[in-house]
């Protein structure tokens, strides 16, 4: 083959290239435009929307549809006291950032390109670019601005994506078509809508919530926790004290326990879940005070179904007032439902030291009281005894200390009455009893223990097995303290029984 042949088979082969690509390519309508022609350029380097009229911060509903099926309900998202909502074809409370986006990716729309109607004649052509009928329709409604409550919308069909960052887009009642860049094209038609939703499980909540209660698989272990003047108590199945750190570790799960995926929005039943009769629920209740004077109760509560898989640990999950249905991460699921014994506080008496102003110890030995003077020592005061003495300020400070500090474990429980070696009473400055507490040994978990008792139901035990000191003449001031363990018997030269 001479060179001659071989340039004209080339020069085919090339024009056969190019008439394919031109021919074939959706994105490249079917009268090509010149983008060196001016007069088919309107608008180059601008934004869509004029930014004089078009104000994502006025922009207070956003309406999707056409996306996948022109049948499909649309999808409206509206913003309410200042909280954007999904409000079809479901409800349910968004994610600002990710709905802002929507706005603002609209805004932000520039213009690289536009055809003008001589430049869309061909039947077809609107097709082609994924304009007829829209890939999507978006419209905005928004107030004329910040401070005014009149509306406007604007209203935008988006086309194909093609290459380069750039889309095809429409304007209501505007022939012309306009090559944009494709930030909002992306965000409306290659995600999940429910993946803008807010991923908090628990709306608005703070450590001020005011009750918890929890229901596990058994109603008798069920729990309920009630939280008085910062402080949290147990209510049921028994009224104690409860741990501030258990406590405080659940109410910091709650306020940021997250939706891992979602599953259905609108399910027939519950069933599948195993959500329909759920066993393990957790309801938070906060009590909101009004200007008014005036309390309302927000109230949530989370069904947890079935567990995801044999080896996925987490659960299927619902909330109370939603229908949607959703998954949790298994170790979320542990911290909402802990067990009964760790949340009872393993203090003896919930209060400081220094706000305790006298301990009434009865043992073997006889019955005395331990008492701060006006000077803010202690002195003893035994009942067989007229007169007060002054005590060891170290031995006083070893009981208080063991008794207002965690022990190492409670469980629920009591001590029996022949088990009861001692008790000692707490009174506060104000006169009142703080707490009685009666304290015995015995095997806890085969191992003999030092076991209080405060007759709450709630047992708190030490592995340290020797008994707070009961004997009055070993907190007399100058008899000899075992520095290293206070609570050991000290060393009296006189009588030390009593």
């Amino acid at each position: 083959m001479n060179s001659k042949v071989t340039l004209i088979v080339v020069v085919i082969a090339v024009a056969l290239g190019l008439f394919v690509l031109i021919t074939m390519n959706p994105s490249t309508p079917t009268n090509t435009v010149d983008p060196n022609d001016p007069a088919n350029i309107d608008r180059t380097d601008q934004r869509l929307f004029d930014p004089a009229t078009f104000d994502p911060n006025t922009v207070r509903a956003i309406e999707i549809s056409g996306v996948g099926d022109e049948a499909a309900a649309p999808v409206r998202f509206e913003k309410q006291d200042r909280v954007w909502l999904q409000t079809q074809p479901t409800h349910f409370r968004m994610d600002a950032f990710a709905i802002r986006k929507l706005a603002t990716a609209a805004a932000d729309l520039t213009i690289s390109q536009t055809y003008v109607a001589t430049d869309l004649e061909d039947e077809n052509a609107l097709q082609e670019l994924g304009l007829d009928p829209p890939a999507a329709t978006i419209t905005y409604t928004s107030n004329s601005n910040s401070d005014d409550q009149s509306e406007q919308t604007a209203v935008i069909h988006l086309g194909k994506i093609f290459v380069g960052g750039q889309a095809y887009a429409q304007l209501a009642d505007d022939p012309r078509v306009y090559v944009v860049t494709d930030d909002l094209h992306k965000r409306v038609l290659q995600h999940d809508y429910s993946n803008w939703r807010d991923m908090t499980i628990f709306e608005s909540l703070s450590p001020e919530m005011s009750r918890i209660e929890i229901v596990n698989d058994d109603d008798s272990q069920s729990v309920a926790l009630r939280q008085i003047n910062r402080r949290w108590y147990l209510t049921q199945p028994i009224q104690t004290h409860a741990s501030a750190e258990a406590v405080g570790a659940l109410t910091q799960s709650l306020i940021g326990a997250q939706v891992r995926g979602w599953v259905n929005d609108q399910p027939d039943n519950y069933t599948t879940w195993g959500l329909d009769q759920s066993p393990l629920q957790i309801t938070v209740e906060t009590d909101r005070v009004a200007e008014d004077g005036s309390v309302s109760t927000d109230t949530q509560s989370l069904h947890l179904g079935y567990p995801i898989g044999m080896t996925d640990t987490g659960r299927y999950c619902r909330k109370a007032d939603l229908p949607h249905v959703f998954t949790v991460d298994g170790q979320l699921a542990t911290l909402l439902f802990p067990s009964m014994d760790s949340l009872i506080s393993r203090t003896v008496i919930p209060s400081l030291p220094a706000d305790i102003r006298s301990l009434t110890i009865n043992g073997p030995a006889g019955t005395f009281s331990l008492q701060r003077t006006t000077e803010g020592t202690w002195e003893a005061i035994p009942d067989w005894e007229e007169e007060a003495f002054a005590v060891n300020p170290t031995a006083v400070d070893a009981l208080l200390a063991r008794l207002t500090t965690n022990q190492d474990g409670a469980f629920l429980g009591s001590i029996p009455e022949d088990d009861v070696v001692m008790t000692i009473a707490a009174d506060s400055f104000d006169g009142n009893t703080i707490a009685t507490i009666a304290i015995g040994t015995g095997d806890v978990n085969g191992i003999f223990r030092v076991v209080f008792d405060d007759g709450s139901g709630a047992l708190r035990f030490t592995d340290d097995a020797t008994l707070p000191t009961f004997v009055a003449n070993e907190y007399r001031s100058g008899v000899g303290v075992n520095e290293s363990d206070p609570n050991a018997p000290a060393t009296d030269p006189d009588d030390a029984s009593k």
